[in-house]
């Protein structure tokens, strides 16, 4: 399989992290595990079939898949060419394309159709004429740049703030000293945050927290107990207990396992997963 990825034109910058393509030219089935990342994503299942365990059972995702917020992990069996496109927001910043609460979309993967309307069909349309990287990623720059406002609510702004904090200050767990800093109570925050991100700031800060734990795992060089601790973890047991929340396997189990897909998107070079922007985010 090949893995392409680029980034968005300086006016989307703010709003796209990545646009992304993962191709493969022979038929194979593929069984893979997601972990939550803290953002939305559009996926274009292309020639591709997609089963998602929801913990019931196995269902078919969407061709063209919004994906919102999730807040734990999900086993996933994929089946065709595996030709996927996708476009990764930041934590925040789908919500400056639509006005539906992101709170809404969380652990759902729906039809893009349903919120980005009848002209999202001739984005699908010339994709399937010409499935290139470059192609769609010009294609989907085009349909945003559409949508997007030129004045940003009070709302977004605040809590673009408050995740620009989150991952500049590793030790902002204390929310209250979040919303101080902010200038606006907790239950404000709280609300607002959950509008436009789909999860509470704590959540995000363990999400941000767990994934950047992902480059020192498969470095290998280092242990369990010395990731936990770099990671701002109290402890070996406090990070096996949060890890196994979000990955549904402990750290040690995630060193042994493929993950055909993921590996894709946890490389180093890769900005579709937190731990790999974190750090270049505040610059933005």
């Amino acid at each position: 399989m090949v893995y392409e990825e680029i980034a968005p034109s300086i006016r989307l910058k703010h709003y796209i992290n990545c646009f992304w393509m993962i191709h493969s030219p022979e038929q194979v089935d593929i069984m893979d595990r997601t972990f939550p990342d803290g953002c939305q994503e559009i996926i274009f299942n292309l020639e591709t079939q997609v089963r998602r365990d929801d913990g019931k059972g196995f269902f078919d995702n969407p061709e063209v898949e919004l994906v919102g917020q999730m807040t734990r992990p999900y086993n996933i069996v994929t089946r065709g060419r595996q030709t996927f496109f996708g476009v990764k927001f930041f934590p925040h910043s789908f919500s400056a394309f639509t006005h539906e609460s992101i709170n809404d979309l969380k652990d759902q993967s729906i039809d893009a159709h349903l919120l980005l309307g009848k002209e999202f069909r001739y984005v699908i349309e010339r994709l399937h004429y010409k499935p290139s990287l470059q192609h769609f990623a010009h294609t989907m720059e085009a349909f945003f740049a559409r949508r997007l406002s030129t004045e940003r609510a009070r709302t977004y702004q605040l809590v673009e703030r408050a995740v620009q904090h989150l991952f500049s200050d590793s030790d902002i767990g204390n929310i209250d000293a979040l919303a101080h800093r902010l200038g606006v109570s907790d239950r404000y925050l709280q609300q607002t945050f959950k509008q436009h991100v789909g999860l509470t700031p704590k959540q995000l800060w363990k999400m941000i927290r767990f994934q950047r734990s992902f480059r020192y795992l498969s470095g290998g060089d280092e242990s369990i107990t010395d990731v936990a601790y770099r990671c701002g973890y109290y402890d070996h047991a406090h990070f096996a207990h949060d890890f196994k929340n979000l990955a549904g396997m402990t750290p040690s189990q995630y060193q042994s396992t493929t993950l055909p897909l993921n590996q894709f998107f946890l490389a180093p070079g890769s900005r579709t997963y937190l731990c790999n922007y974190a750090d270049t985010y505040t610059s933005f």
